[in-house]
């Protein structure tokens, strides 16, 4: 399995997590927040990555 094919699947499965979720839009959130997270963490101070998440869940 080369590199473009398993990033092919697990943006397949990702997509059939986020469509089931999609009736529950906090739970669409909170996953959009962890993964905005996890990009920020190794670039970005703790308090910015806080001020991040509480954006995220005010709007």
């Amino acid at each position: 399995m080369n590199q473009m094919s398993l990033v092919y699947f697990s943006r397949k499965i990702f997509g059939q997590i986020i469509t089931k979720l999609h009736s529950n839009r906090f739970l669409i959130l909170t996953i959009r927040v962890l993964l905005i997270s996890l990009a920020n963490i190794s670039s970005q101070p703790r308090k910015n990555l806080l001020m991040n998440v509480y954006y995220f869940l005010i709007t």
